[in-house]
């Protein structure tokens, strides 16, 4: 099996993706706040992020600027895939319980 490298180093890495996939245009004290993850982990994985071109940094119009974070066109179809399997463990899930 192929190995994922980069986004099986750090825990919350696909919890990034999909928060910024449900939210859209995300800063990242809501990525902190919502996904409950240390700001040190959030912010090395953000990082990553932005580097393997999954994410993508802007910068806001306001004064002062903030940095907000997007998906990218590949960021958009790892979330799709992340969403995809949300669905299958959530319905294996179902299964189990019956």
């Amino acid at each position: 099996m192929q190995s994922l490298g980069p986004l099986e180093k750090s825990k919350g890495t696909l919890r990034i993706i999909a928060h910024i996939k449900e939210i859209g245009n995300s800063k990242i004290t809501d990525i902190i706040r919502d996904t409950g993850l240390s700001p040190n982990t959030a912010y090395t994985i953000v990082r990553r992020l932005v580097e393997l071109e999954i994410i993508s940094q802007e910068l806001s119009g306001e004064f002062p600027s903030k940095k907000g974070y997007t998906l990218t066109e590949v960021g958009q179809k790892l979330a799709n895939c992340i969403e995809t399997m949300g669905g299958v463990i959530s319905d294996l899930e179902k299964k189990k319980r019956r």
